[in-house]
């Protein structure tokens, strides 16, 4: 996604499924996943993780949590901004 199709996103989707995943998490890996979803959204930035599989319960925690989240928040995007397009053309009434 561009920059300026980011800076066109004014929200995203939040889903009853994220709040629900997250109250499994403690408060600092929560308030990471939620600062991680709004920094993605609006910013396009990822969170960094290593790249082996973290033997840290809470890194492994968080990953799992980020790969739930992500594809929700960019089809939220994408729709947004898809529909900031004019979304589907008119059909020609016959």
């Amino acid at each position: 996604m561009t920059p300026e199709e980011l800076s066109k996103v004014k929200g995203f989707m939040f889903f009853r499924s994220f709040a629900d995943a997250a109250s499994f998490l403690d408060d600092s890996e929560r308030l990471w996943l939620y600062d991680s979803m709004s920094d993605y959204a609006f910013d396009g930035v990822l969170p960094a993780f290593a790249e082996e599989l973290p033997r840290d319960e809470g890194e492994r925690r968080k990953r799992l949590a980020w790969s739930l989240v992500q594809p929700i928040i960019e089809s939220s995007i994408m729709n947004q901004v898809n529909g900031a397009k004019g979304g589907r053309p008119k059909k020609n009434p016959e």
